[in-house]
This record gives C-alpha cells, sequence and structure tokens, in this order.
C-alpha cells in the first residue's frame, strides 16, 4: 500500500532528529523505511525529517512529534494516486 501523506520538519539538532524517529518507531503504525532524515544542503547542520503516513490521523501525530522534539518549518502533503 501507498502511504499518500507526508509530513516534513527542520530540526537544527540531529539529536532531536533522532529521538523523534526512536519515538516514532516506538509506535505500532511508522517503520524504519517511512522515515526519512537527510541534510537540508550539503555539509548542512539543519536535518530534514519526512515521515510518510496511510491516514490523516497519522499524519497529525507525525506534526505533534516533530513539534514536541523541535522541528521547525513543519509541513505536510498528500499525494494522489494517478
Amino acid at each position: 500500500m501507498t502511504r499518500l501523506h507526508t509530513a516534513s520538519g527542520i530540526f537544527r539538532d540531529m539529536d532531536h532528529a533522532e529521538d523523534a524517529k526512536e519515538y516514532l518507531l516506538g509506535q505500532e503504525e511508522f517503520l524504519d523505511n517511512v522515515i526519512e532524515i537527510d541534510p537540508v544542503a550539503p555539509n548542512a547542520a539543519e536535518m530534514l525529517m519526512k515521515v510518510h503516513a496511510d491516514s490523516a490521523r497519522e499524519m497529525q501525530e507525525i506534526m505533534d512529534v516533530l513539534r514536541n522534539y523541535g522541528a521547525v518549518n513543519i509541513s505536510t502533503a498528500v499525494t494522489h494516486e494517478a
């Protein structure tokens, strides 16, 4: 099944991004393959975390976790299947 919802946020601290990821992995619905952490730009200290979800409810949970762990510029997207 394709996960149609994505929430993302920027972390200025890699430790906070890793803590947020570990929290999400502790939840039953989130697996390692739906969570991405990448530098915002080459050699950048800021990290972009993207988490893919099956539902709007999961996406809200992700947004809460991103906010609680200090992410900024939190955004959401919905992909429509062709």
